[in-house]
C-alpha cells in the first residue's frame, strides 16, 4: 500500500489566504509566480481586505516571475 501512495503522486494544495495571513507585518516577501500566480494573490488580497482580516500591498513592478507582497496590518 505504501508503494501505491508513492506512485500516485499526491497533490499538495497551497492555501493562498493562509499564506498571506502568515506573512510578517511590514516585511516584504517575494513569492515566485511558478508557485502562486499574481492574479490569485490579488484575488485573495481583495477578499481578505473586504473581510477586514488584513491589508496588503501587492506589486510586480521591476520584478520578473515574482510578486512582492507586504502585509500592512
Amino acid at each position: 500500500m505504501d508503494n501505491k501512495l508513492k506512485e500516485t503522486g499526491l497533490v499538495k494544495k497551497i492555501s493562498i489566504p493562509e499564506t498571506l495571513l502568515s506573512l510578517p507585518i511590514g516585511k516584504p516577501m517575494l513569492i515566485p509566480t511558478a508557485k502562486i500566480k499574481t492574479s490569485s494573490i490579488r484575488t485573495a488580497k481583495t477578499r481578505l481586505e473586504k473581510a477586514q482580516k488584513a491589508r496588503f500591498e501587492v506589486t510586480t513592478d521591476g520584478l520578473i516571475n515574482e510578486t512582492k507582497v507586504i502585509r500592512l496590518s
